[in-house]
């Protein structure tokens, strides 16, 4: 089975301009009825604060991954 691999991108400096990009993305996935734990798809960003807000705050029951990575370049603000 094939899987999509989604990466949610500077959900910082979308908040900044109030867009919650994360929604945008998971109301999408919810028109192609792609909303459960089973279904392929994986979010996945640097943010580990967004991967909470999306279990927590937009009830996404979506399988989460945190990307980890030497954050010299200021990808996100996480400090992992």
């Amino acid at each position: 089975q094939r899987q999509l691999l989604i990466e949610i991108k500077k959900p910082e400096y979308h908040s900044k301009h109030n867009k919650s990009i994360s929604s945008i993305v998971l109301a999408t996935l919810k028109s192609y009825n792609l909303t459960q734990s089973t279904d392929p798809i994986i979010l996945q960003t640097f943010h580990i604060e967004e991967l909470m807000n999306i279990r927590k705050n937009l009830s996404s029951q979506l399988r989460l991954f945190a990307l980890m990575t030497w954050n010299y370049v200021g990808e996100s603000s996480s400090d992992y």
